[in-house]
């Protein structure tokens, strides 16, 4: 499998990462189209849009897309006046001896009970967004990937050591293949919330990290 190395904003080399990697730090927007990439057996560096040419445009909330969640809600506040009204006037016709006038709620009150519905289907809406995942709890995907940088981290000194490495060596994850448990597919372990692992030099404090916030070595 081919790997590939980018620059930073300060000129300093990460890596190496897979193309699928690249794409999703592109679209997770830490990366550019204009971000400099090289293959790990070249020196020639090129933009990131060379080696993802599908990926020219990361997908964006457009605004048309916000115009249409509000047509959304606009549709749904109509829904409830209209069926509120009707169910009203389905009711007073059943009533013949009854003027219209009599006990009926007035139009206003009508805009004001399907407004009340409408803030509660938006509130109970909320809620289920809100409710828990069924997937790996936060702190346990945390506490893993922990887990993982402590053994990157002790392989990448194992590395050195045996190959006579000092401090500001920089190695790849197929350096420390032979250093670490690895998974059953052959490959050195991924934090199981998704994160991107970044190797950086030897005798660098830390010398593993992770791309999500919190995930990192005490």
């Amino acid at each position: 499998m081919n790997t590939y190395f980018y620059r930073d904003n300060s000129g300093k080399e990460i890596g190496p990462f897979d193309l699928d990697t690249l794409a999703k730090l592109r679209l997770a927007g830490m990366l550019n189209d204009n971000t400099l990439v090289r293959a790990e057996n070249t020196t020639e560096w090129k933009s990131l849009r060379e080696f993802l040419p599908s990926l020219a445009a990361a997908p964006q909330t457009t605004q048309s897309s916000k115009k249409s969640a509000n047509w959304t809600w606009a549709g749904l506040f109509i829904a409830v006046v209209i069926i509120l009204a009707a169910s009203h006037f389905n009711n007073s016709s059943q009533k013949p001896d009854q003027t219209l006038s009599s006990d009926a709620k007035t139009i206003e009150q009508l805009k004001i009970d399907s407004e009340r519905d409408y803030q509660k289907a938006r509130a109970e809406a909320g809620a289920l967004r809100n409710q828990p995942s069924t997937k790996v709890s936060d702190i346990e995907a945390e506490n893993a990937c922990i887990n993982n940088l402590r053994q990157i981290d002790a392989a990448i000194n194992e590395w050195a050591l045996e190959n006579g490495k000092s401090n500001g060596a920089l190695p790849t994850m197929a350096d420390i293949k032979g250093y670490i448990k690895l998974t059953a597919t052959g490959e050195v372990p991924s934090c199981p919330a998704g994160g991107i692992y970044t190797l950086h030099p030897v005798g660098s404090n830390p010398q593993v990290s992770c791309s999500i916030p919190g995930h990192a070595l005490p």
